[in-house]
């Protein structure tokens, strides 16, 4: 009896946050889903983990200030606010999972705590402020001078990366295997830093998540496994393969910067210097770990590469299918890990999606077996053997 007046209660909310929501331009079909759906999830939750009668549905009162304050006073996309919403709910997640918020609130003398909501305002403004100014610091830069291919600024991060690789390797020949593993992974976890920052800021720099950076982008993929299988002892036997396969596509990537360049922007814009670097710094990553972790080359770790490849290139696909298409009139095209089309555009198009998946796994494949194949040599000689 107590869940079906619970139920009826708040039933009415199904039908009115969509309602709300849908003046700020969202589409109404969507929000009445999300909104069956967290309501949904957030009760079991409640319930199944937290073991406490409660049930949990999407704030009236906040719903509101998202559409008539966030979005027509302050003049913010509706993309734009999802995106404020998402940053916040991590970092509540974050300071709540590390008890963060229980020394905060201790920390606050009471008084202050019951004077903190009469200057919500205050607040308010000084966010938007710190908004405006990182928005100004991080946002595309046109105008003037572009980044291009092979300019002076491209030959530039293509020769710190080698610079970065040459000089670690010089300085690391004498110290023990340890510590050369430690630094190695260093650098992975240093890339692996970079990419969730890019999350938190790309809504600062472009007004939105930029869906090209998503982890179904080989790229960004390998990193978020090189650093799950450097902590995980069931992902461990297959990170040297993850490692391998990011070290090739990064260094691609730092090659042939093509995301970058479409965008035509200075070349000291945050876009381009975030993921040169970000790209440079899983190069070097790569090749340190190929240059100081040992391991025999054998039919199963040949077959651990040739996995990881493979399960690239279907997670690969399944982000392009699901994110390609026509949405509010603007076309979405994207071709993650070239397994939609033919970068060089020497195979139809009509041909190509059938065509690029295993040529692109047989193509990495080789160039992998080329790599360890090369290692094992250069290491057999160094050697003496």
């Amino acid at each position: 009896m107590a869940g079906l007046t619970t139920f009826f209660a708040m039933s009415y909310i199904i039908v009115v946050n969509p309602g709300i929501l849908a003046k700020s331009g969202m589409e109404w079909g969507a929000v009445f889903l999300a909104t069956i759906i967290s309501a949904i999830v957030g009760t079991l939750v409640m319930g199944l983990v937290a073991n406490v009668p409660y049930a949990q549905a999407p704030g009236m009162g906040l719903n509101a200030f998202f559409v008539y304050t966030v979005c027509y006073a302050l003049k913010f996309t509706w993309q734009q606010a999802l995106s404020m919403v998402f940053i916040c709910g991590i970092l509540n997640i974050v300071i709540t999972v590390t008890k963060l918020r229980k020394f905060i609130i201790k920390a606050i003398p009471l008084s202050l705590q019951h004077a903190i909501g009469g200057d919500l305002c205050t607040i308010q403004k000084g966010g938007i402020m710190m908004y405006s100014l990182l928005n100004r610091i991080l946002a595309d830069k046109k105008g003037g001078e572009v980044f291009m291919l092979f300019s002076g600024w491209h030959f530039f991060y293509v020769v710190l990366t080698v610079a970065l690789i040459v000089t670690a390797l010089i300085l690391l020949r004498s110290k023990t295997q340890a510590v050369r593993e430690r630094v190695a992974r260093g650098f992975g976890s240093l890339a692996f830093g970079l990419y969730i920052a890019d999350i938190f800021l790309m809504p600062l720099a472009y007004g939105e998540i930029d869906i090209e950076k998503l982890p179904f982008h080989v790229c960004t993929a390998t990193c978020l496994m090189c650093f799950l299988s450097s902590r995980s002892t069931r992902l461990e036997k297959y990170r040297l393969s993850f490692v391998l396969l990011g070290f090739i596509s990064n260094l691609v990537y730092l090659i042939y910067p093509a995301g970058v360049m479409w965008h035509a922007v200075h070349p000291l814009s945050y876009r381009v210097v975030q993921t040169l670097l970000f790209h440079g710094i899983m190069t070097v990553y790569g090749a340190l770990t190929l240059a100081f972790e040992h391991q025999k080359l054998e039919i199963k770790h040949c077959y651990r590469d040739l996995t990881v490849v493979v399960l690239m290139t279907v997670w690969a696909l399944l982000g392009n299918y699901a994110y390609n298409g026509i949405s509010e009139g603007y076309s979405h095209f994207f071709n993650w890990f070239f397994v939609v089309r033919d970068p060089f555009y020497a195979i139809p198009e009509t041909v190509a999606p059938f065509v690029m998946p295993i040529l692109n796994i047989v193509l990495f494949f080789a160039v992998e077996m080329a790599i360890r194949l090369a290692v094992r040599c250069v290491k057999r000689i160094k050697d003496g053997r």
